[in-house]
This record gives structure tokens, C-alpha cells and sequence, in this order.
């Protein structure tokens, strides 16, 4: 192979990779399989709902999702006074790989908190809150993103609400998604073609 069908062979790589299809590691981060498929869910008070309109019965009320949001989306704490509710997944990571969580979290009611963990990350665990809850019909969200290191073969993403409100408040959740860093999948691709070239040499 020559030299320049190894750099068209690792560029056709890198687009291949760096396409959602292949690049995203969460999988029914939207939820628009219109179920769990993909997640555990814990607590006992979690659900996946259509966004156009859903009816809040634990909390009272309609909601709508704006735009972008496909749709379903996950709701934790759909229960007054019930708290501990959680999401996670688990997905395969490469040691030293640099990759970027994004999520979009909303409240609707009072405003709401939740936990965030990565387990063999760089990332570890935070708490977001957001004081934007509403209890009209335009539930507004907030979008998130983070830069983290794995450090391990594989990372568990939990995502649980923490009962800041127990009264009419609810976290929903959606647009998980879990990416590769552009610069490692331009490295991949490299070493990929690099190691072309060595075998033709050998």
C-alpha cells in the first residue's frame, strides 16, 4: 500500500470512528427507545415518559420537554417523599483515553439536585443542583459537559437524585452521551496506519 492510500485509509478510519454511530458509548442515552433498554434503574422510583405532554401524578401538573429533546426522556423522584432513585450504565473505556460526558438535567417543581459518578475516571463524583424548576409548562433544562481520563478497562455512569426536595420536585434527565475525545480518535487512526506501514515494511 502506498503512502497515500495509507493516510486515505486512516482518514477513512477517523471519520468512520468519529461518526455518533461508532464514536458514542452510552447507548438509549436519549431514551427515544421509549424504555430503560440499556440502563438500570434503581430506588423503585424512576421512569422513562413521552415528552409531549406527560403528567406528573405524584407531583400534579402537565409538562412539556422543548425542543431537541426527542421524544422520551428519564424521570427520577416521580414520587412525592420518595428519594434515592437512580440511573446507571456501565461501557467499555480504553486506560488513559481521554473522553467527554455530556447530559441535559431539568427540575420540574422546586428545584432539584442530583449526583453524579464516574467510577475509574479522572471525573469522580459531584453534585449539580438546579434551581430552575418550574411548575408551568416550560421545563427548562441545563446542559452539562465534562472532560474526563479513564483509568480503567471500563467506567460506571450513576446519575441518582439526592432528595434535596421530596415535595413536588422531580429530575429528569436526558441526552446522556458518553464521546471519545477528538485527539484520541485521531490517535487511534494514526496508529492504525502506522502499523500498516510496518507490516508492509516487514
Amino acid at each position: 500500500m502506498t503512502k497515500l492510500r495509507q493516510v486515505a485509509a486512516a482518514a477513512a478510519i477517523l471519520g468512520a470512528l468519529a461518526s455518533p454511530a461508532h464514536a458514542e458509548l452510552i447507548s438509549n442515552g436519549g431514551f427515544e427507545s421509549g424504555s430503560t433498554a440499556g440502563w438500570t434503574f434503581t430506588g423503585g422510583d424512576s421512569d422513562v415518559v413521552s415528552t409531549a405532554p406527560f403528567f406528573l401524578g405524584g407531583v400534579g401538573g402537565f409538562g412539556f420537554l422543548p425542543g431537541g429533546h426527542g421524544g422520551f426522556a428519564a424521570l427520577l423522584a416521580t414520587q412525592e417523599f420518595v428519594t434515592g432513585s437512580a440511573l446507571s450504565q456501565t461501557f467499555l473505556t480504553t486506560p488513559g483515553g481521554t473522553y467527554t460526558l455530556q447530559f441535559d438535567f431539568g427540575a420540574f417543581g422546586n428545584a432539584q439536585a442530583i449526583s453524579v459518578s464516574l467510577s475509574n475516571s479522572s471525573l469522580g463524583s459531584f453534585v449539580l443542583t438546579d434551581p430552575t424548576g418550574t411548575h408551568n409548562n416550560a421545563l427548562l433544562f441545563s446542559h452539562y459537559a465534562y472532560a474526563f481520563t479513564a483509568t480503567g478497562a471500563s467506567s460506571t455512569l450513576t446519575i441518582a437524585d439526592t432528595g434535596l426536595n421530596v415535595s413536588s420536585a422531580l429530575v429528569v434527565l436526558d441526552n446522556i452521551s458518553v464521546v471519545p475525545a477528538p485527539g484520541g480518535l485521531a490517535l487511534l487512526a494514526f496508529g492504525l496506519a502506522a502499523l500498516g506501514l510496518r507490516r508492509r515494511r516487514g
